[in-house]
């Protein structure tokens, strides 16, 4: 009779030990699954998040004064591996296109030099995204 206890007392410790490491291995799957979608919900609301404040620039008609706080406020902004960009063209004649850049010098408020902006000018804003969906450029033509 010693002999059956003792059997049944060393294959309840296996089943039960089989039992805990079945139920570790499933709470891990399932907790994976849903780290990876928190962390992918996570990365898509940075990337609303950081295209919010380009909204404004959004396919949309802007003034003078805005392509000029565009410029200021998001030339040379790190964006991913890329720097952020502003493009503006100019004029109805002769057009103008001059990209802003960080190494760029320009006067955008100096009437003498070619990237001059009239701040009571009107603009119509295209923003540019990477393959990703963040927002890496905006560009403006004088209408």
């Amino acid at each position: 009779m010693e002999g059956i206890i003792k059997f049944f007392k060393e294959n309840a410790g296996l089943v039960i030990g089989i039992g805990l490491i079945t139920i570790m291995l499933i709470a891990y799957a399932f907790g994976s699954g849903w780290f990876s979608t928190v962390m992918g919900n996570v990365k898509n609301v940075q990337t609303q998040s950081s295209n919010t404040q380009f909204s404004f620039y959004d396919t949309t008609n802007v003034s003078g004064s805005d392509a000029i706080n565009a410029i200021r406020n998001y030339v040379g902004q790190n964006v991913g591996s890329t720097t952020f960009t502003v493009t503006v063209k100019t004029g109805t004649v002769t057009v103008t296109t001059v990209t802003y850049t960080p190494t760029l010098a320009y006067a955008i408020t100096d009437p003498a030099t070619a990237g001059y902006i009239d701040p009571t000018a009107n603009f119509h804003s295209v923003i540019g995204k990477n393959g990703n969906g963040v927002t890496t450029s905006i560009t403006l033509t004088q209408y």
